[in-house]
């Protein structure tokens, strides 16, 4: 099971995923606080896959999954920032 989610967390697609994730909790954490920013951050992401359901190649739960990493990875990112 751990294989099959690695293999399908290093697709292209999802890279992006968790690149833009990553870049959009880095910024809103600039303006917003961190809660804010996450649940901001999983709210656009979940927008595009609805999108994507109806306009798209379809809804992938695996994207969201990507989202959530990306945003993981903010989150670690900004506590390393801050801590003293």
């Amino acid at each position: 099971m751990i294989n099959y989610l690695i293999f399908r967390l290093t697709q292209p697609d999802k890279y992006q995923h968790i690149i833009v994730s990553f870049m959009m909790m880095m910024v809103f954490f600039f303006f917003l606080s961190i809660p804010v920013s996450f649940v901001l951050t999983l709210v656009v992401g979940m927008v595009k896959e609805i999108w994507d359901k109806y306009y798209g190649s379809g809804f992938c739960w695996y994207d969201m999954l990507a989202n959530f990493v990306g945003i993981l990875l903010a989150l670690v990112t900004q506590m390393l920032l801050i801590s003293p």
